[in-house]
């Protein structure tokens, strides 16, 4: 099996073309339609986001570089990354990246525009005395991790 990747950070996918010679070529490819009706539940989120279907590929956009977007199988993996060469997909323009946090927080650009922010879950946690307990640690080092005793 090879896969074939998202080469942009973000970019909507305009089509996915697998009749350029995969199948004359002897292997078989699977696009992102193909895929969905193989792997029909999506990954489980465990963020507050209404983001309603985010499957392990991408569909209508991609949203980081090598992001899944079509698949080719064949009897040798040397093969069927030869074979990639036939998967032909086309893109718009990308789309402006969302490289760091602040980009992120600022909301100029949406990862996923059906949640309207790029925050997919705040969470405010509480953790104890975390201050005095690392002051009372027999062995504390300056990246913050505990050392065995001597």
């Amino acid at each position: 099996m090879a896969i074939y990747r998202s080469p942009y950070a973000h970019a909507r996918i305009l089509r996915v073309d697998l009749g350029g010679g995969v199948l004359e070529h002897g292997g078989i490819a699977y696009g992102p339609n193909d895929l969905a009706k193989v792997i029909p539940n999506q990954f489980p989120l465990a963020v507050e986001a209404p983001i309603k279907y985010y499957p392990p590929f991408a569909r209508d956009k991609a949203r980081f570089v090598g992001e899944p977007i079509a698949v080719v199988l064949a009897n040798d993996p040397y093969k069927a990354i030869d074979l990639l060469d036939y998967v032909q997909v086309d893109f718009e323009p990308p789309l402006k990246p969302v490289v760091s946090f602040d980009d992120a927080l600022k909301g100029d650009v949406l990862v996923h525009e059906e949640v309207k922010s790029n925050i997919a879950m705040y969470r405010h946690m509480k953790f104890g005395p975390v201050d005095k307990v690392f002051s009372e640690s027999p062995h504390f080092s300056e990246e913050g991790v505990l050392l065995p005793e001597a």
